[in-house]
């Protein structure tokens, strides 16, 4: 975290009031939207993936809170790890009903969801149109719903505005 804090121009004295309760979180998303307003920071630095991810998220100005911003921060490191393919759903029928399962559970469902749709939105229309899969739109109320089951509402509320700040700036 230290490096995003240096490349985003805060100085000694600035880095060391994050942790203050009272002005630490306004400071940190601050620095956050300054690192992205630096044409030289499109560049990789060394740093961990969640902090990166982090520093992204705490740049959302609709976001309600700095837990907010860390926990799809948390999300998208989850995702990124391990996300091999899109998400899936498993289909069948029983009972002259269809039933509708993720193929995965858990928090993992909201992680790989939102990954693809801020990374791979375009691969996810592909395969929807090609395949007859379901569509982004499906996707993402599935990740809603489990997000507001884990009581993560917030997140769940703002998963669109989310997408679009985010999907500019990891694709």
């Amino acid at each position: 975290m230290e490096e995003l804090l240096i490349a985003a121009g805060l100085s000694a004295a600035g880095r060391s009031l994050i942790s203050d309760e009272d002005h630490g979180d306004s400071i940190l998303r601050q620095a956050s939207r300054d690192f992205l307003d630096k044409p030289t920071n499109g560049l990789l630095i060394d740093t961990s993936l969640l902090d990166y991810m982090g520093f992204l998220c705490l740049s959302a100005s609709f976001a309600e809170s700095a837990e907010e911003c860390w926990f799809v921060a948390v999300l998208l490191a989850k995702g990124v790890r391990d996300t091999k393919q899109l998400p899936t759903v498993v289909m069948e029928e029983r009972d002259g009903c269809i039933r509708v399962a993720m193929k995965h559970r858990g928090i993992d469902v909201p992680a790989r969801i939102m990954t693809a749709l801020v990374i791979y939105p375009e691969a996810m229309e592909a395969r929807a149109k090609r395949t007859g899969a379901p569509d982004s739109a499906f996707y993402r109320s599935i990740s809603k719903t489990e997000l507001r089951r884990y009581n993560h509402k917030e997140v769940a509320a703002h998963h669109e505005a989310w997408e679009e700040h985010l999907s500019p700036l990891l694709r």
